[in-house]
């Protein structure tokens, strides 16, 4: 188990247990939207309740078409409108792991001048995301 603070270099996104290869950052954003429940009793403050939430997960990654799966995999995937099942995961016994069901929403490539060619992609996850441990 990861003690401390957790080395960013360890965390990975895998897509059907398969690695996403050369990843530069990954990450997730979860939300939660709200409804306000103001109403003459509240005695001047507002008031909110939650309502359905949602969660989104993103990364980047070098290009390199022969390191494994990458954007030529993701790009198949939203063209077939494919779901994922996804996880972002470290190896490390104990930690945390999130994972669940996610359509691929925006996938991005930037190819600079003499530099290393770079995608970026985003996942809004379907029912929620889960959390567990690894193994």
């Amino acid at each position: 188990m990861t003690s401390g603070v957790l080395n960013g270099t360890l965390m990975a996104i895998y897509v059907d247990s398969t690695k996403i290869a050369n990843l530069l950052t990954t990450g997730f954003q979860r939300t939660k939207e709200t409804r306000e429940t103001t109403n003459k009793d509240t005695a001047g403050s507002k008031t909110f309740k939650y309502k359905r939430g949602s969660a989104t997960i993103n990364g980047s990654a070098h290009i390199d078409f022969a390191a494994g799966y990458g954007i030529d995999d993701l790009f198949e995937a939203m063209d077939n409108e494919t779901e994922l099942t996804v996880l972002l995961s470290t190896d490390v016994s104990g930690d945390s792991t999130y994972g669940g069901t996610a359509l691929l929403t925006d996938l991005s490539a930037d190819y600079p001048d003499d530099e290393n060619s770079t995608y970026s992609f985003t996942m809004l996850v379907s029912g929620g995301l889960t959390k567990s441990a690894v193994a």
